[in-house]
């Protein structure tokens, strides 16, 4: 009876603990590969700032080159995240540093073009990328016009 009740004890000890501890980030780790078949959009950026608002992360971007979407070099962009890593939130990115980005197209802001973000897919520094990454990303890269997204002019 005493085993019983300590066994007891203990499962609803337990699950009072499990049930206040906080959830973080958890995904798959990131490939080039896998980010490229999941966004709508895969661009060259270079990060020119960055600020909060809300409990949002917004980088003010400038793209160099688009291999899937609808972006075109020079353009002026947006792109949102968690303000915090602990909720998926791609925190790292510096300005004045030109990465490689796999973005979810979500609309316009003040007529800038709006990308959400995350840490689950493999955005990374440009000169970073390996050489498989290089030719898998030449290999696959989109025209705006050929395939989907069709965009709209």
């Amino acid at each position: 009876m005493r085993l019983t009740s300590i066994l007891a004890l203990t499962t609803l000890f337990s699950a009072a603990v499990v049930d206040s501890v906080a959830i973080a980030c958890s995904c798959m780790e990131p490939s080039v590969e896998d980010s490229f078949e999941t966004s709508t959009d895969v661009m060259v950026v270079r990060i020119r700032g960055r600020r909060v608002v809300e409990e949002e992360l917004i980088y003010s971007a400038q793209v160099g080159r688009t291999l899937k979407g609808c972006t075109e070099r020079g353009d002026d962009i947006l792109l949102a995240t968690a303000s915090s890593s602990a909720t998926c939130g791609a925190t790292n990115l510096r300005p004045g540093q030109t990465y490689l980005i796999f973005g979810d197209d979500s609309g316009t802001l003040r007529d800038r073009a709006v990308f959400d973000i995350n840490l689950c897919d493999d955005n990374q520094l440009v000169r970073e990328l390996t050489r498989a990454e290089i030719r898998f990303l030449k290999r696959n890269a989109e025209e705006c016009d050929i395939g989907e997204p069709i965009c709209e002019a």
